[in-house]
């Protein structure tokens, strides 16, 4: 079967073209399909969601950058030895599953600390997002959160287009962007690292995710 790919700029977008007709399908993520099935019976999960890929989170950074992708590596991994991102999936991810509108989270913030400026769409929920009136939310807020007090630095929160995420870090607006990886492929017919932009190193991920196919319910 051939397919016709259309991008969108946002989820919002995205569904409205799903609900117009425009396209048959909309691929997003497992969580995310959850969410929007759990607050519309507008969808459905489309049969083709049978060939799944999968996905992995986590934050992109300027390659020049090493003392800091260290420290953020450090995090993530002592935030999964000890139990807190099984928490925070529970909390931001599974939670969500039932339709609530994930929470605002709360950024400590110290005068003097270092700042880590993150590029965020805002428009995934229940994985990355800003609320109506304008505080982040959802999972990938929450583990930055956490990020920052291991590192004792402050996270200021950049909201951008999906698509000028790579150009803001470049450009060094921001330290860092969340970023979504496609896992080792362990047969050897992908090359490594083929969906990682030049010049962009990556943290270890830090959460995994299928690729879901939704439609219109018929």
């Amino acid at each position: 079967m051939r397919f016709s790919i259309t991008y969108y700029d946002n989820l919002n977008s995205m569904q409205m073209g799903l609900e117009s007709g425009s396209i048959k399908e909309m691929s997003t993520y497992q969580c995310v399909s959850d969410y929007l099935l759990a607050k519309s019976d507008k969808f459905s999960v489309a049969d083709s969601s049978k060939n799944q890929m999968e996905d992995a989170f986590c934050c992109a950074l300027r390659d020049d950058d090493k003392e800091l992708l260290k420290a953020m590596n450090k995090a993530i991994s002592s935030m999964k030895e000890d139990g807190t991102l099984d928490r925070l999936i529970q909390n931001y991810i599974q939670n969500a599953a039932s339709g609530q509108e994930p929470p605002a989270v709360a950024i400590e913030k110290e005068e003097g600390r270092p700042t880590i400026k993150v590029a965020v769409t805002g428009d995934l929920p229940p994985i990355d997002l800003v609320l109506a009136n304008g505080k982040p939310a959802g999972f990938n807020t929450a583990v930055l959160a956490e990020i920052g007090k291991r590192l004792q630095r402050n996270i200021e929160i950049v909201q951008v287009d999906s698509g000028a995420r790579a150009a803001a870090l470049s450009s060094k607006k921001v330290d860092a962007i969340f970023w979504a990886v496609i896992p080792e492929d362990k047969l050897g017919i992908r090359p490594a690292d083929f969906d990682r932009p030049q010049g962009v190193a990556t943290t270890v991920p830090y959460y995994k995710d299928k690729i879901i196919h939704i439609t219109v319910k018929k």
